[in-house]
């Protein structure tokens, strides 16, 4: 599924609530090294690293590796997309507080005609959300859906990347901060004018690609720091549409890379840990940086 590899790629914030699946097997080499980058000065001296993750993964796979646990131990501070989005309750919050308004039309009378039974099937999956889906935003009502399709993975926040590089930094008693909060990340859909959540709503529909046969593509392009299959994956459906593109994806990143900046500059070593779609193809957070004159080389 195209937008939930997106999604995958790109945002923290996939899913309204943890999925309690029963950890399927997933082909994926368990000795995973994921693409990890050094930021360097005009000198050549580190100082801060960029790692490419997904925000949800099977158990059982290794992706440490001594050049990474170095990475890590020189770092001063583990940096990700968002804080608290392991938090179900405080991601609902936010979510319903964005997702919601008066006067809105049916979802259905929002879709081509010819999406009416796809809808349906979409539909299956999502319980008491149903009901309330036609008093979402276009935005809000596509992600719902897709988080019926999230639930097919059978996999847990708690297995995922970040998670597990908090646990660790928290232990060493190192400061961990987000590059934007929930409301941001949520907020780069809400602001979307209606013609493109529209787009978000029907590209969720009318999809019927193997989800999981997907999602294990990306984990495996992830598990192998293949970029060009990351690229691929970050890439297409409603990612094609520049305004959609600039909203969640090329904006979010010059934020980024400004704030990654702004550690920098203050004689700070971040760890910086986002999901992977935003460090590699066009408009990436690496490409900002060494615009404002930072080295940035592939290490691992």
């Amino acid at each position: 599924m195209r937008f939930l590899t997106a999604l995958t790629a790109l945002f923290a914030v996939i899913a309204l609530a943890s999925c309690a699946g029963g950890h399927p097997a997933y082909d994926v080499d368990p000795h995973a090294r994921p693409a990890l980058w050094e930021i360097d000065d005009a000198d050549g001296m580190p100082h801060g690293y960029l790692f490419g993750t997904v925000h949800l993964l099977p158990k059982g796979v290794d992706w440490r590796s001594d050049r990474l646990t170095a990475a890590m131990d020189r770092s001063d501070a583990l940096v990700i997309e968002v804080l608290g989005a392991d938090d179900a309750r405080k991601l609902a919050g936010a979510f319903k507080h964005l997702a919601f308004s008066p006067g809105l039309p049916p979802v259905a009378a929002r879709l081509p005609a010819d999406l009416r039974d796809e809808l349906d099937r979409a539909k299956e999956g999502i319980g008491m959300a149903g009901l309330m889906l036609n008093g979402m935003e276009s935005w809000a009502a596509a992600l719902t859906l897709a988080s019926a399709q999230h639930e097919k993975l059978g996999l847990d926040r708690a297995q995922g990347v970040e998670t597990r590089l908090q646990v660790r930094f928290a232990a060493q008693k190192k400061p961990i901060r987000g590059l934007e909060s929930i409301d941001e990340q949520l907020g780069a859909f809400d602001r979307l004018p209606e013609p493109e959540q529209r787009r978000m709503l029907k590209d969720v529909v009318s999809d019927t690609s193997d989800v999981r046969a997907e999602f294990e593509r990306l984990l495996r392009a992830w598990a192998s720091g293949n970029e060009d299959v990351l690229t691929e994956a970050s890439q297409g459906g409603m990612m094609d549409a520049p305004n959609i593109r600039e909203a969640v994806l090329v904006a979010r990143n010059r934020i980024w890379a400004a704030r990654v900046d702004a550690m920098l500059k203050r004689g700070e070593t971040p760890f910086v840990a986002v999901g992977a779609g935003h460090l590699v193809g066009p408009d990436n957070v690496r490409e900002m940086l060494e615009a404002k004159g930072y080295r940035v080389k592939r290490v691992q």
